[in-house]
């Protein structure tokens, strides 16, 4: 029974022999407040209402297309302007209004090819005045050049 009690008492010994001991107080330090207790605030009463939680995986509707700039022409090249709006409803099956103009550039063509020559094709070497008018239509934007009275598609151009 002793060997017992010698075991209790040596196997108490080592457990707080191995505890860390508390650090000094030196004379300089202030002395600690005890801690009071804060009373806990009142809970929030929960609502029936529940919103779902924010999915990373919602799409969002993309912004309707930004319509381009019509431009307002007048004067003589307003007629080449509507005969090539025209020209290219016919070419795309669009409806004329579906097509934007978004240049009108005044141009003098080195022949009369209008800046577009054919293949094979002789031109004559006069200066021709006349215009250059980019169209939109289905995203996709169209090069006419022209004289006074003529029009061409000019594919080359690439606007």
């Amino acid at each position: 029974m002793v060997r017992r009690l010698l075991f209790v008492v040596l196997a108490f010994g080592l457990a707080t022999a191995c505890a860390p001991a508390p650090p000094p107080a030196s004379p300089t330090s202030a002395p600690t407040q005890l801690a009071t207790r804060t009373p806990a605030l009142p809970a929030t009463p929960l609502t029936t209402e529940t919103q779902p939680p924010p999915s990373h995986f919602t799409e969002t509707p993309a912004p309707p297309p930004t319509p381009l700039p019509t431009l307002n022409v007048i004067g003589p090249a307003q007629t080449l302007v509507a005969a090539t709006t025209q020209d290219l409803a016919l070419r795309t099956a669009v409806d004329p209004s579906a097509i934007t103009v978004i240049e009108v550039t005044s141009q003098f063509w080195p022949d009369t090819s209008m800046g577009c020559p054919e293949a094979g094709k002789l031109y004559s070497q006069i200066i021709v005045e006349g215009y250059r008018i980019v169209l939109a239509s289905g995203g996709k934007k169209y090069a006419y050049h022209t004289s006074q009275e003529n029009f061409v598609l000019c594919l080359q151009d690439k606007p």
